[in-house]
């Protein structure tokens, strides 16, 4: 049985205020938890692809897709996009695009 550990840098540009729990820092401490129970050295690390639009269809609203693609946050800004929690800056696009592969490839994996 594999454990596969699939990321990608760019999911530590998404950046939210700082009273948010989606923090970078999370993805850190997966990682030194990972290592620090001993499951580090089982783990085959895999690259994130991005998603693509095909796939994103699947379960999104191709409008809703071109609304996020038009977005365009400044290099210190967050944009809060709900009027509720989901923040976006100017990594948080290709974070998302690396994460929603990840799953694809997970799944793809299994």
């Amino acid at each position: 049985m594999s454990l596969y550990f699939i990321s990608h840098p760019a999911c530590l540009e998404h950046r939210t205020p700082a009273h948010h729990p989606e923090r970078p820092e999370r993805l850190s401490a997966i990682d030194d938890q990972l290592i620090t129970s001993g499951l580090g050295m089982w783990l085959d690390h895999r690259e994130a692809p991005r998603v693509t639009r095909e796939q994103l269809l699947r379960v999104h609203d191709g409008a809703y897709l071109d609304e996020l693609a038009g977005l365009r946050p400044g290099p210190d800004e967050t944009l809060c996009i709900d009027g509720g929690d989901t923040y976006v800056s100017a990594g948080s696009l290709e974070a998302a695009s690396r994460a929603a592969g990840a799953v694809v490839h997970g799944v793809a994996l299994v």
